[in-house]
């Protein structure tokens, strides 16, 4: 008997403890509105996800290849940056992601691509830093975008069209 009543005991404790942090005697409405708030909050930030899919190793190679010359990049520079400034104007700048993505992964390549492209030695160094310094721009959109903030796109955008006009003037020297 005496080891029935010391079980029953921290078991009462256990519910009763149980009850209070779950709230017993809660009215039912409060539940169904913090779940119905849980659910939907959990289908914003899934909504929100949907279109940050990582970039599958096909892709990357892709992308790669259709990148291969300097003109290319920066013409797909331009591009990504366009579609960027559209989506997060448009109401659901989730939808940039993937340009951002791709447009990260170009930047990140340019100085390569540039030395491979004959672009003059005298020039690699401005590449890559106005590479980086539009990814850091970039970046900062995108964090924005992944936080559920305001992209504030509008902010940086004289920098980064700067720094895209930057790469369209250093041309490839003509190749033997």
């Amino acid at each position: 008997m005496h080891f029935q009543s010391t079980f029953l005991n921290p078991a009462l404790v256990l519910l009763s403890t149980a009850c209070l942090l779950a709230g017993c005697g809660q009215a039912e409405p409060d539940a169904a509105a913090n779940g119905n708030q849980a659910a939907g909050e959990a289908q914003a930030a899934e909504a929100q996800d949907l279109h940050d899919v990582p970039l599958t190793e096909e892709e990357k190679t892709q992308l790669r290849a259709d990148n291969e010359s300097y003109a290319d990049a920066v013409a797909h520079i331009q591009s990504y940056r366009d579609t960027i400034a559209t989506e997060t104007a448009g109401g659901n700048p989730a939808e940039a992601h993937r340009a951002l993505d791709n447009l990260d992964l170009v930047l990140e390549w340019l100085p390569e691509i540039a030395q491979n492209s004959g672009v003059a030695k005298t020039s690699w160094e401005e590449v890559n830093t106005t590479a980086q310094q539009l990814r850091d721009l970039f970046n900062a959109v995108h964090a924005n975008i992944d936080d559920g903030k305001d992209p504030d796109y509008g902010s940086v955008t004289a920098d980064i069209d700067k720094g895209v006009e930057s790469l369209t003037a250093i041309k490839p020297e003509p190749s033997d």
